[in-house]
């Protein structure tokens, strides 16, 4: 289980990093 937790986490942050370029492109 830990090592699917961790494989979300690591989606988690990727959808938060790509949102996160996509405002700071647009801005």
């Amino acid at each position: 289980m830990p090592f699917l937790e961790r494989h979300n986490n690591y989606r988690e942050r990727k959808k938060k990093k790509k949102i996160y370029i996509n405002t700071y492109q647009c801005t």
